[in-house]
């Protein structure tokens, strides 16, 4: 079996125009050496010309900037989080593959798991199909009335647990 990767974390609405050296240099300051991390990607930010980074971290630093809700690059602060690499589709709301792989025709709303888009609901009623389907194939007892975004969704954190056994936390 492969060794476990790193951990993550992800650094929100970066200004698109700073640099890796600015952002490394920042991050040492908050862990113990000088070793700079490795930028997995960035994604889009949520604010006009921001990027939110995603960066390997190895486990004493990653431990050290967990701590922290917030760093300072170039006089500016910015909110740090551990990231998890859980991949949920889009289209059909399932976890382990996204839109572009998605075997499925038509969509499962991630609101209240009609079927159409998420972006077409009008619904006030919320039902999250990972764990309707989960209860329905699996068994489990797991309440299904929260989207399927929601940051507490049952599957979801089984996703997470899942995903942790791939990292070297220890």
């Amino acid at each position: 079996m492969p060794g476990k990767r790193h951990p993550s974390i992800i650094l929100y609405d970066l200004p698109n125009t700073i640099t890796d050296q600015e952002v490394q240099e920042a991050l040492r300051t908050y862990t113990e050496d000088g070793e700079n991390l490795r930028t997995r990607f960035k994604l889009k930010g949520r604010k006009p010309d921001t990027s939110h980074w995603v960066m390997e971290a190895p486990r004493q630093h990653f431990l050290q900037l967990k701590r922290f809700r917030k760093i300072a690059v170039n006089w500016n602060m910015f909110q740090i989080k551990e990231f998890f690499h859980v991949k949920r589709c889009q289209f059909c709301q399932a976890f382990s593959h996204t839109r572009q792989n998605c075997k499925y025709t038509v969509p499962n709303c991630g609101i209240c798991a009609d079927r159409h888009s998420t972006s077409y609901c009008r619904s006030n009623f919320q039902l999250c199909i990972n764990c309707e389907e989960s209860n329905r194939n699996s068994g489990t007892n797991h309440n299904i009335r929260h989207r399927a975004t929601d940051l507490s969704c049952p599957c979801y954190k089984k996703e997470i647990k899942a995903y942790k056994k791939t990292r070297d936390y220890l």
